[in-house]
């Protein structure tokens, strides 16, 4: 099957420090899409609550001691819009923080938890920032999707992407030193396990990064043609006619 694909997207940032941010869903969701969120915001161990029901933490307060990456996914009902926090309202983060975040809906996926992976997380403090290799719990020959994902702390921004991966790369930076952003980007690997490579920022400061995997739609078994009935030949017994005269 062809890997899954981004049907539409939401984003923001929070550019001043809050506890209540603003996510929304993207305007096109499709009922068995996957609603990815990931977080980046500044400050050591931040995590976010307040989802409303269906979501599941995937990544909770990934961090090098400056900033903080969350991730959290759904499946979706198709009935999603507005802000994600229960009652269509903000969610809460730990702490008073800025950042940006990135809200995807994917389509043409596996459609179950069995489909979704994330790795261990790495982090540090230079201009590259690394997201760590991932094992697929699916193993290797099926079009993956991989995301290349992080945040980053201060003023720093991307400058450039993990080699190959071209799809849907997005960067986005609340602004000031104070700041913090999130990045991410995409490739379809075959193989497993999957190592993205390193992100570019403009400066050295500190990162958290890790790499997402969304498996394809499984097959459709293919059960071939009807089987062909062979002709039931039925013997023709001639019939002799008598004349009467």
């Amino acid at each position: 099957m062809a890997a899954a694909s981004l049907r539409s997207s939401s984003t923001g940032v929070e550019t001043s420090n809050t506890t209540s941010w603003a996510v929304s869903y993207p305007a096109t969701i499709v009922a068995g899409d996957l609603l990815l969120l990931t977080i980046g915001c500044d400050g050591t161990t931040r995590s976010f609550s307040g989802l409303e029901s269906g979501w599941t933490s995937l990544k909770s307060a990934l961090t090098d001691g400056s900033c903080s990456f969350n991730a959290f996914y759904k499946i979706a009902t198709g009935s999603e819009s507005g802000l994600i926090g229960t009652g269509a309202t903000n969610i809460t983060c730990s702490s008073s923080e800025q950042g940006a975040w990135r809200l995807g809906a994917f389509q043409d996926w596996f459609g179950t938890a069995a489909g979704i992976a994330i790795s261990t997380g790495a982090s540090g403090a230079s201009s590259g920032p690394d997201p760590d290799s991932l094992t697929l719990p699916w193993g290797s020959g099926e079009d993956t999707l991989v995301r290349a994902v992080g945040a980053s702390d201060g003023s720093v921004t991307v400058t450039g992407y993990p080699s190959g991966y071209t799809l849907n790369q997005f960067a986005d930076h609340s602004g000031g030193g104070a700041g913090a952003g999130m990045f991410s980007a995409g490739i379809v690997d075959t193989g497993s396990p999957v190592n993205p490579g390193a992100f570019t920022l403009s400066g050295s400061d500190g990162w958290a990064a890790a790499t997402i995997a969304i498996r394809p739609a499984a097959a459709v078994a293919y059960e071939g043609l009807p089987q062909r009935v062979a002709p039931r030949i039925v013997p023709v017994v001639p019939v002799q006619v008598r004349s009467r005269w």
